[in-house]
């Protein structure tokens, strides 16, 4: 293959995902999805939100829930059981804390509150919430009502819609980003949730 040709894909590439990003087309985003958690085909989105629309990615969420027919569904959830990756649910309390990075923002709040001077409110006040309250938060916005599937979750630490993503796991300490697929065995969807901290 040559560079013309490679450079020639990587330009049309770029331009496909500003010209989407910039009309608030989602599209693009799913496709990324779909590669990410190698989707078939056929499996269906059933919906998806990003925010923002824009390509400026920071501070990006994206919702999305995509469902297989029961002959597709059957050979996705055999590939799931033999890949390591995927590792059956609940989701733990220890994996939440790394992937939301609540610990991080406790402790961010005491350093600023060191380096102004000034005490920290009282713990579990608006200005100082728990680590309790923090995942409570979190959870509301997670797809955790699965109870029956498997969970995979990926990690780039920057721009991870276009940078190489690893496992969540192989990365220590808090997470700036996130890419969690849960696989739900009673309604065949996979549900996607994307966050990123910059």
């Amino acid at each position: 293959m040559s560079r013309h040709f490679l450079r020639t894909i990587i330009v049309w590439g770029f331009l496909l995902r500003v010209f989407g990003s910039l009309s608030g087309c989602t599209l693009s985003d799913a496709q990324i999805l779909r590669q990410e958690f190698d989707l078939p085909t056929q499996a269906k989105l059933l919906m998806i939100e990003s925010h923002p629309k824009s390509v400026v990615k920071e501070g990006l969420k994206i919702d999305a829930t995509f469902e297989f027919s029961s002959s597709n569904f059957d050979t996705y959830r055999n590939n799931v059981e033999r890949d390591s990756h995927w590792q059956p649910l609940p989701l733990s309390r220890d994996f939440l804390v790394k992937i939301t990075g609540v610990r991080r923002v406790i402790e961010y709040r005491k350093r600023e509150a060191e380096r102004q001077g000034q005490p920290l409110p009282e713990p579990g006040s608006t200005y100082n919430p728990t680590e309790d309250q923090l995942l409570g938060q979190w959870k509301k916005n997670l797809p955790l009502d699965v109870r029956n599937g498997f969970y995979h979750c990926l990690t780039a630490g920057s721009n991870i819609m276009l940078e190489k993503k690893v496992s969540c796991s192989e990365k220590p300490g808090d997470l700036n980003d996130f890419m969690l697929g849960i696989l739900d065995l009673d309604n065949k969807t996979l549900r996607v949730k994307v966050h990123t901290n910059y």
